[in-house]
């Protein structure tokens, strides 16, 4: 067919943009390797580096931005001016950088060309081994067995880095008052470490609880998920009579009774004291009232009690140490 003005023009422009940038070389009488080891992806990273004229001419060089801007890297300068040779051998440094989000994750090679007027064809060959830092979950499911209501139960994972870079993560209940709680929650692992993250269940109430621990790592879209299951149980009595209403008695004549029935509602075993005429509460109430230990919030954390069994030896001991140097410092 005939060619026609829009034929032409658009001949001209395809002609213009092929001959705008120069053919990439078939062989290289240079290559200089610029490495940037182990790279985060999605964290731009920087190199600095330096050019020098070891002949004896001048020298002028230029660097492809379009053509490097498709490999995401850029080059400042872009241009390098003249360059004189012997005997100073004039130098010029310059800074690469390197976008690694569009990049796939592995090891990297690009070989981009180093345009050097009436020179040899060198090229730059960027390397980096693109990296996902990430963290292994050693358990991603904890079942609490039964619990009492305002006792606690803890269980332990464990996160490892066995990437190449460092890994922060952070580890986020989805729902807050959920009864599951997390120390530490967030750190930051260097390669081949390893930490050990305590997971506290603390029933509020007598209910199933189950919610999900979410572990995230900076720069990785990733997300461990950890379920979390645990059951409440509050501790309750039933008193029949719950009013009691004695027979009047004369002085020194024989007493009244009644007999009530506890009856024990909850589903683990429970202990019934007197607060008033109970001795042994009456002592380990003083045993407490001066022991060391306590926290922030006015609790004390202690291996439970079963019932029956009295506080633990070593506050006996120190309540026992503790009134022998009070009684010394009044006998001096």
């Amino acid at each position: 067919p005939a060619a026609t003005p829009g034929n032409h023009n658009n001949a001209r422009k395809r002609a213009v943009s092929l001959l705008g940038r120069p053919q990439r070389p078939s062989y290289y009488l240079s290559k200089y390797v610029c490495e940037f080891g182990n790279v985060v992806k999605g964290v731009p990273c920087k190199k600095k580096f330096r050019i020098q004229n070891i002949g004896f001419c001048g020298m002028t060089a230029e660097f492809d931005k379009v053509l490097y801007a498709e490999h995401g890297i850029s080059l400042s300068p872009d241009k390098i001016g003249s360059l004189g040779g012997a005997p100073a051998n004039a130098v010029e440094d310059l800074v690469v950088e390197m976008d690694t989000a569009p990049l796939e994750v592995g090891p990297l090679t690009m070989e981009l060309p180093v345009t050097v007027k009436g020179g040899p064809a060198v090229a730059i060959v960027f390397m980096a081994n693109i990296v996902l830092p990430d963290v292994e979950v050693s358990k991603l499911a904890i079942n609490f067995p039964l619990t009492k209501v305002l006792q606690l139960r803890t269980e332990s994972i464990q996160l490892s880095n066995t990437m190449v870079v460092p890994a922060e993560w952070s580890i986020q209940a989805k729902d807050q008052g959920s009864g599951f709680t997390v120390e530490p929650s967030r750190g930051k692992l260097r390669p081949d470490d390893k930490i050990n993250v305590k997971i506290t269940f603390e029933p509020k109430t007598e209910k199933d609880f189950a919610s999900k621990l979410y572990v995230r790592v900076n720069h990785n879209p990733k997300t461990h998920c950890i379920s979390c299951k645990g059951k409440g149980a509050e501790l309750k009595i039933e008193v029949d009579p719950a009013f009691l209403e004695f027979a009047p008695v004369l002085p020194y004549a024989s007493s009244s009774e009644i007999e009530l029935t506890i009856t024990n509602k909850s589903q683990v075993p429970v202990e019934v004291f007197s607060l008033d005429f109970d001795q042994q509460y009456l002592q380990e109430r003083q045993v407490l009232l001066g022991a060391q230990g306590y926290q922030g919030d006015g609790r004390m954390l202690l291996p439970p009690r079963e019932v029956g069994e009295g506080l633990p030896a070593i506050l006996i001991e120190e309540y026992n140490a503790r009134k022998a140097e009070e009684a010394a410092i009044l006998a001096a």
